[in-house]
């Protein structure tokens, strides 16, 4: 019998590997000094969009390794300040380019338990979102509250609708995440985020997302918390 979600995974996989060497080219262009400003600018988009598809092709991977009870969280201590900064320096260089700064707020010395790249893969994508709607801001920040490492993605945007906040902070539980998914009411990147934190346990606790409005900043506020 055909395994259909094998040879859809497949394909995905093959076409992020075909991504990944348009995103290169577009690097090469987007650093090229003899590229017009204009060309720069249009390849900029391409970049973005690029990679946000890329990074989508990621998730649906990485959900179907979870599904498949495949995916085996590789969690070990990491410096906060250090893993921030890294991902801050991944998406300077365009977000100069759409006029937007990111700044981090976080304790030098703070570490926590985590799986590295699953990590930043939900925050390279809410980093994404937040580059769409902010004004001009995105703070990246992160501490530690009730015994949970929670790292934020501010923006000063418009914030996120008051109908979607509480669509999304259902996602504590397994089946509203299903069947909000289901239904069309959230984007990938939050149903990824929500089984990515819910697969960091410790202690009996999992780890979950929030989303709130005017937090540090005047516009949303995606949160993890990561026991």
């Amino acid at each position: 019998m055909i395994n259909y979600s094998d040879i859809l995974a497949s394909i995905i996989h093959d076409v992020k590997n075909s991504l990944s060497v348009v995103v290169n080219h577009v690097d090469e262009i987007m650093v090229d000094e003899e590229v017009s400003e204009k060309v720069k600018n249009s390849a900029g988009i391409m970049q973005q969009e690029t990679r946000r598809a890329n990074n989508q092709l990621i998730q649906l991977l990485t959900l179907y390794k979870l599904d498949k009870e495949r995916l085996n969280p590789n969690i070990q201590e990491h410096n906060v300040y250090d893993f921030l900064e890294e991902l801050m320096i991944e998406e300077q260089s365009l977000a100069k380019a759409q006029n937007i700064e990111i700044l981090i707020e976080c304790d030098e010395w703070l570490s926590g338990y985590f799986d590295q790249d699953l990590i930043r893969g939900v925050l390279s994508s809410s980093i994404g979102n937040a580059k769409r709607y902010t004004k001009d801001t995105i703070l990246l920040s992160a501490d530690i509250e009730d015994d949970y490492l929670i790292i934020r993605v501010d923006d000063n945007g418009v914030g996120f609708p008051e109908v979607f906040i509480e669509s999304a902070n259902k996602h504590t539980d397994d089946e509203s995440v299903g069947n909000d998914f289901r239904e069309g009411r959230t984007q990938l990147g939050f149903y990824f985020a929500a089984n990515i934190t819910r697969a960091h346990e410790n202690r009996g606790r999992c780890g979950f997302m929030k989303l709130k409005n005017g937090n540090k900043l005047s516009g949303g506020c995606f949160e993890l918390w990561l026991p």
